[in-house]
Order: C-alpha cells, then sequence, then structure tokens
C-alpha cells in the first residue's frame, strides 16, 4: 500500500472535473479492501469527494457480476447507459459490459488483450490525460452484445434496456 503509486494524471483529472464539473458524481468499485481505497484517496485524491457507495470487496457478489455497477446505478438514481465503468480488467470490463455501462479501458502491458478479447470496449486510453481527452470531445458508444460462450464466466446475470 505504501508504494501505491497513482496513475499518470490522476490528481489533475480530479482537479479538473471537480472544478468544471461539480455536479458529476464518480465512486471507486474495486476487489480491494476498503484500507487501500482510504491510503489512495488520503495520499493521492486530498479533497475529492467521492459519491456513495464505495465499493469494496465487502460487496456481495463481486466483479465480474454486474451487481455492484447496478448498486452504484440505483442508489444514484441514475440509468447504467449513462455511467461509465473505467477500469483496468477483464472483470471490469465484463462487469460494466454485463451492466449496460460505457467502457473505458485503462491501458498497460498486462491488459492489452483485452482491447481485442472484448470489441465492446467503448475507448482506449493509457492515463487519465488521456480520458479527459475522450470525455471532453464527446464519444460513441458500442454496441454492448455480449458472447458469453467465448468466456469461463458463469452466467452472473444481465441487465439490458
Amino acid at each position: 500500500m505504501l508504494e501505491m503509486e497513482p496513475q499518470v494524471g490522476l490528481s489533475q483529472f480530479f482537479q479538473y472535473i471537480t472544478t468544471h464539473e461539480p455536479d458529476l458524481k464518480f465512486t471507486i468499485c474495486t476487489r480491494n479492501l476498503i484500507k487501500p481505497v482510504h491510503h489512495l484517496i488520503q495520499h493521492h485524491l486530498p479533497g475529492v469527494k467521492l459519491s456513495e457507495p464505495v465499493i469494496t470487496r465487502a460487496f456481495d457478489p463481486p466483479k465480474p457480476s454486474p451487481k455492484p455497477l447496478l448498486h452504484i446505478s440505483k442508489c444514484w438514481g441514475v440509468d447504467p447507459k449513462n455511467i461509465i465503468m473505467i477500469g483496468d480488467s477483464r472483470d471490469d470490463m465484463f462487469a460494466g459490459l454485463r451492466a449496460g455501462c460505457t467502457l473505458i479501458l485503462m491501458k498497460h502491458k498486462d491488459n492489452q488483450h483485452l482491447v481485442k478479447e472484448i470489441p465492446q470496449i467503448d475507448y482506449v486510453v493509457e492515463d487519465y490525460i488521456q480520458l479527459l481527452d475522450v470525455l471532453l470531445r464527446g464519444f460513441v458508444i458500442k454496441d454492448k452484445y455480449i458472447d458469453d460462450s467465448r468466456h469461463n464466466y458463469k452466467d452472473i446475470g444481465y441487465y439490458w434496456n
């Protein structure tokens, strides 16, 4: 935890968002414990107010189930299609896909295979500076049809509008 390094542009991203889009809701949905989440917020996002709920591994079932994101959607009163799942793992992308969210993959050397594996990913960025650019320019989302026969996930439920 002490060696935790934020992605490039994280603090600039949140500084811009909280200044220019104060009504925009954002939270964390992770399979980590709450202690590393508090460490991230305290040391790398001081002053950033997350919207509740913050989802950790205590939530059951965890990602790749869509239920954590659907829970956030319900708490916020926001349709899942108006939520963006930004993540760097297969579980992040499948949770977002199954919930009906827009998908943005934070790509790095260990997850670049997901770009081909999950063609429904709407955008691929390498850092928060690129993410901010995508959000400011506006974007078009892809069709969210999924063929689960190619993956090893059990039937964990779907949300389609």
